[in-house]
């Protein structure tokens, strides 16, 4: 497994996904070197239809890759766990009650008025650009010189500021995501935070976001933003903002 390891990091994956197929793989205790079939057994008796499953085949596909092991009849089920994973999720997407858009902006101007700024900033982020959680641990700097290329900022300049994104879930696959702000709330709200970032380091950030949104995931608002804005441009839009592409936003995110 060291050597599956030592080639995992030579990859261009990032850390939480090579974390993630090691921390699968270490769960594994079948024979991961055994016939295709035998291991789409293995799989199907001791992990759950839907992502479990679907995780487990891709982690189980980069070791048998690595090792030049048989592959085609493993990838053959994979498209087949995928499926079922989209399905699940689906269906429990259907039985989730919604909070309607009203609602949450009800909450971000009522955020603005009562000047609880940083509620109003990280429910206008949430709202607008479909973030996850991760995205909205951003330090505020004024200077370009404190930008770098590995975490997420939100660069003040005269009447506007840019939402820069370095450190989000995609980043490999999308690249960094530069967002010019406009609005005037968001532009006030954040000069007046008494702190440099919008959600800290080192904080439950599930919590914090619960917190503000009344309840409500980052995942809850992104299937909201996508069952109120169901034309394919403004999905367009949203994969844009999120790093996400549109076929995992219909199997995922479809709230409608």
């Amino acid at each position: 497994m060291e050597q599956f390891k030592s080639y995992l990091t030579k990859t261009n994956l990032s850390p939480i996904t090579i974390t993630g197929h090691l921390r699968h793989l270490s769960s594994y205790h079948g024979n991961l070197h055994d016939t295709e079939k035998n291991i789409i057994n293995y799989v199907k008796e001791n992990y759950k239809i839907g992502s479990q499953r679907q995780n487990m085949t891709v982690s189980v596909l980069k070791y048998r890759g690595f090792y030049n092991l048989p592959v085609d009849i493993l990838r053959t089920y994979l498209q087949k766990a995928h499926q079922e994973a989209l399905d699940l999720q689906a269906e429990k997407t259907r039985n989730i009650e919604y909070p309607s858009m009203k609602e949450m902006k009800d909450r971000l101007n009522d955020y603005y008025k009562n000047q609880d700024y940083r509620s109003f900033c990280v429910m206008y982020l949430l709202l607008t650009y479909q973030t996850r959680n991760m995205d909205l641990v951003a330090t505020i700097v004024s200077d370009k010189n404190e930008i770098n290329d590995t975490d997420n900022f939100i660069y003040l300049r005269g009447n506007d500021c840019i939402y820069i994104r370095n450190s989000y879930k995609t980043k490999d696959r999308y690249g960094q995501k530069r967002d010019t702000i406009r609005n005037k709330k968001f532009n006030t709200a954040i000069r007046k935070l008494e702190v440099d970032e919008v959600l800290l380091h080192g904080t439950n950030l599930t919590y914090e976001v619960k917190k503000i949104t009344g309840g409500h995931t980052e995942s809850t608002l992104m299937k909201l933003s996508v069952k109120e804005n169901d034309k394919l441009n403004n999905i367009v839009k949203i994969s844009h903002n999120r790093g996400t592409n549109v076929q995992t936003i219909h199997g995922s995110y479809n709230a409608t």
